[in-house]
């Protein structure tokens, strides 16, 4: 990949990325606020990005396994109301 198009994949990252926070909402319970994102959004950045590594770097390289052990699993979708009340209100 030359550098003109790593810059702009790079660029194209960034603003998925920005996508994804802009989807931020919160639930503010009695002890507790949490945040969440879209989770399709999520997890179509985390593919982005785990392509975007695997293209630089390869699978068997430590950012892939870093970055794919730390974003796995973490893009479910929930019901806030319902954790909520599961979780601190019993």
């Amino acid at each position: 990949m030359h550098l003109k198009e790593l810059s702009t994949r790079i660029q194209q990252l960034v603003e998925q990325s920005k996508d994804v926070l802009s989807s931020k909402f919160e639930h503010s319970g009695p002890r507790l606020t949490l945040n969440y994102v879209d989770s399709g959004k999520l997890a179509g950045l985390r593919a982005s990005v785990l392509s975007f590594i695997t293209m630089l770097y390869g699978k068997e390289h430590s950012h892939y396994s870093e970055f794919n052990a730390a974003t796995d699993g973490g893009y479910e979708s929930i019901d806030p109301e319902r954790f909520i009340h599961e979780s601190f209100c019993r």
